[in-house]
């Protein structure tokens, strides 16, 4: 078979490197909830302006909550420039947990981390790297919409570990000059790393499960740019508005990414807005500064242009 061919790349490559050999490319952007690639910026902006499809991908941690771990992978995928439809969104699962609740890890993986392992808190013990890999893909499939393909990263030897997640689409590490024959529980794979080595910019190469034709197909499958009428069906918020119990706690959302934004521009006291659900003096303040970030009108209201920003379209 004629596979498409890719490279996936982090901080151990040096950035700034060509894309143009490869037909999708993957940078590693951030790993547990504070690690942040210094590569990832310009590797996205560049695989963009090669026109290629492209990929985000974070090192998960099954010790620190993965909820919060697939807002900070998205918020900075945001911050470095945003994403569109087609864009894909991986999760690389290959840190486990032992029986005392400290991760544990082979020599591969332990190679490629930028974090120490980690101790599971007592309050979360019984976390799996298969449970939290699950909820990890459910709250950044949520995050980025049915337009960008979430993937779950392993290799072949642990992806027993993680079978909780063969809803999506298998990114195989399996270094051979042959796919693996068997990939159960899931069906077949969808992308194969098939060494560590050897890419056009010094990473590792992949190959898709099909052609360069079959590629924009499976990409497209996953539907047509659906953020502008997202965008428009999110409310105005401005100063007064508050969350309640039962609703859909967008102020929280607003603060959360401001204060996000803020961090990663060195907005200085943007960085402490509370995330308590009430739209009040302090986070008028912290969406001006952001609206003045972004060369936005700065009326400390948070509507479709705001918005745009705030999520990264």
């Amino acid at each position: 078979m004629a596979y498409a061919v890719g490279e996936d790349r982090s901080d151990f490559q040096r950035g700034g490197q060509p894309w143009g050999a490869n037909d999708f490319g993957f940078t590693k952007f951030t790993e547990s909830d504070s690690w942040k690639s210094k590569t990832a910026k310009g590797n996205w902006a560049d695989m963009k302006a090669e026109g290629m499809a492209r990929g985000a991908y974070h090192f998960l941690h099954p010790a620190v909550p993965a909820a919060a771990q697939a807002s900070f992978f998205v918020s900075y995928v945001n911050a470095c420039g945003g994403f569109r439809a087609g864009d894909m969104f991986a999760c690389d699962a290959e840190i486990g947990v032992g029986a005392d609740g400290m991760e544990e890890a082979d020599e591969p993986a332990l190679r490629r981390m930028h974090s120490p392992l980690l101790r599971v808190p007592v309050h979360r013990l019984g976390v799996t790297v298969g449970s939290a890999a699950l909820q990890f893909c459910n709250r950044v499939a949520q995050l980025v919409g049915p337009a960008c393909p979430v993937l779950l990263y392993t290799y072949s030897s642990f992806r027993s570990r993680v079978a909780d997640c063969t809803a999506y689409p298998l990114w195989i590490a399996s270094y051979s000059s042959s796919p693996p024959a068997s990939v159960s529980p899931w069906p077949r794979w969808t992308y194969w790393q098939n060494s560590d080595r050897g890419g056009q910019g010094g990473g590792d190469t992949n190959r898709f499960n099909g052609d360069r034709a079959a590629l924009a197909a499976w990409i497209g499958s996953h539907g047509s740019d659906w953020t502008q009428e997202a965008i428009m069906a999110l409310p105005t918020l401005k100063e007064g508005a508050k969350d309640h119990a039962a609703g859909m706690n967008m102020v929280r959302r607003v603060q959360i990414d401001v204060a996000g934004i803020g961090r990663w521009n060195k907005l200085g006291p943007v960085t402490a807005i509370k995330d308590d659900g009430t739209f009040g003096p302090t986070t008028t303040a912290a969406v001006k500064a952001v609206q003045k970030l972004f060369g936005l009108k700065q009326d400390g209201s948070v509507g479709p242009n705001t918005w745009k920003k705030l999520i990264g379209v």
